[in-house]
């Protein structure tokens, strides 16, 4: 699992998480979650979706 922040230009914080297997070297998330509020339990459905 990776967390990943950045901002934009107006300041808002942008976060994105990856669940990648590094062994095969493929993304186990059929997407990359990029939201600008990352809650526990959108972390948590993303987790269980795996």
């Amino acid at each position: 699992m990776n967390f990943m922040y950045d901002q934009l230009g107006n300041g808002k914080s942008l976060h994105l998480f990856n669940v990648i297997d590094h062994y095969k070297r493929e993304v186990l998330e059929l997407e990359i979650e990029v939201v600008f509020s990352l809650p526990s339990e959108q972390l948590i459905h993303t987790l269980e979706l795996l």
